[in-house]
């Protein structure tokens, strides 16, 4: 790793901690570290830094040690623009779109540039202990020893304490009845303190309607707070293709085209298909 990367996920890291309101002590348990080691990060005191320990503090703060260039989709500037208004007004959201749209890409990038976010990114593996355990350990916050149930009020005292935090779901339709319930109940008893964007694939939508239908316990609350709406994206464009392949040192008319053509609407193919001719052109070089 070259000093570059070092400068860079030195900044990163303060300006998180400086933008989320934690402390150096609440940030290492977030990222896996000492305290002592935020402390060094910030005296450039980094001697003794293992590869391993860079990588931990890279993928806390969200950086790419690569030459990966973001650039701005219409999607991202969408999802900007939700996430804002959730935020500055305490209210519930729902994004309920296809994968590879560059919804987990703006929410990281939403996260980095905005005080009190709280990003967690679901799975299915999850149970309501582990939830609790992620979300805890997102706030910065130890939670061993304990009842899930305190570690429900522990979040719920916390995000009560924070000036408008926004919580991101992401990928919620991933979670199993159990944690979702659960996260239904804290979601109830922090109406007003915080706002909530749920994000996930079309089942998300599909869900989450059928059981308000039904009238299953929960859901027709979290339908109504959301504005009984689910926010869809827009597909991926020849100008969206265009910005991230110009930002990513792809020029030429006919290899954004066909970068564009072979992406199918995915961002995830975009991006490999980038390197993939990166790749190419260096080896023909």
């Amino acid at each position: 790793m070259n000093t570059a990367d070092k400068e860079s996920i030195m900044n990163r890291t303060l300006q998180l901690i400086e933008r989320q309101g934690l402390s150096a002590n609440r940030y290492a348990q977030i990222a896996g570290v000492s305290a002592s080691t935020i402390t060094a990060l910030k005296q450039r005191d980094w001697v003794k830094f293992s590869p391993r320990m860079w990588q931990k503090l890279a993928i806390a703060c969200n950086y790419s040690m690569t030459t990966w260039r973001s650039a701005e989709t219409t999607n991202l500037t969408l999802v900007r623009k939700f996430a804002g208004n959730a935020q500055n007004n305490s209210i519930s959201i729902a994004i309920s779109w296809h994968a590879g749209a560059g919804k987990s890409h703006a929410y990281k990038e939403f996260q980095a540039n905005n005080q009190d976010v709280i990003l967690l990114e679901c799975a299915d593996h999850w149970t309501r202990r582990i939830f609790m355990d992620k979300f805890l350990q997102a706030l910065g916050i130890e939670g061993e020893g304990l009842k899930v149930v305190e570690k429900a009020e522990l979040v719920i005292e916390e995000l009560r304490k924070r000036e408008r935090p926004l919580v991101i779901l992401d990928e919620c339709d991933k979670l199993k009845e159990g944690p979702f319930m659960f996260f239904i109940e804290l979601y109830n008893k922090l109406d007003g303190y915080c706002g909530f964007l749920l994000s996930g694939a079309p089942y998300l939508r599909l869900h989450v309607e059928k059981q308000y239908l039904r009238d299953k316990k929960g859901y027709r609350e979290i339908y109504s707070r959301i504005g009984r709406k689910f926010i869809g994206l827009n597909p991926i464009t020849i100008h969206d293709v265009t910005r991230i392949c110009q930002a990513n040192g792809v020029v030429e008319s006919e290899h954004i085209q066909s970068i564009f053509n072979d992406c199918e609407g995915d961002l995830r193919r975009v991006k490999r298909s980038i390197e993939i001719l990166h790749t190419k052109l260096s080896k023909a070089a």
